[in-house]
């Protein structure tokens, strides 16, 4: 599960990595231009994980929608004679 999650969501997570390492860059110019630094907390959270719902939410129409659909019903795969005959479809 953990496996799925991180193969096909993950792009959903970029924005949130981006707006991170984003933060990090403007507060050490600040630092370095002896300003204060923004806290993390006080930045736009709520844009950035909309972003990512609806990147998400893009991703798993595309990955829903893409592949051939197949004709026939599915043989899903058996044990034969101790050997493993892999799942097919059967029109």
């Amino acid at each position: 599960m953990l496996r799925l999650f991180l193969l096909r969501l993950w792009p959903a997570l970029i924005p949130l990595i981006a707006y991170f390492l984003w933060m990090r860059w403007r507060n050490r110019v600040r630092h370095k231009q002896g300003l204060e630094a923004m806290r993390l907390r006080e930045g736009p959270w709520l844009a950035a994980v909309l972003c990512s719902i609806f990147t998400a939410g893009v991703l798993l129409v595309i990955l829903g929608t893409e592949g051939e659909m197949q004709e026939g019903s599915y043989v899903p795969p058996k044990l034969v004679d101790g050997k493993v005959v892999e799942g097919h479809f059967e029109p």
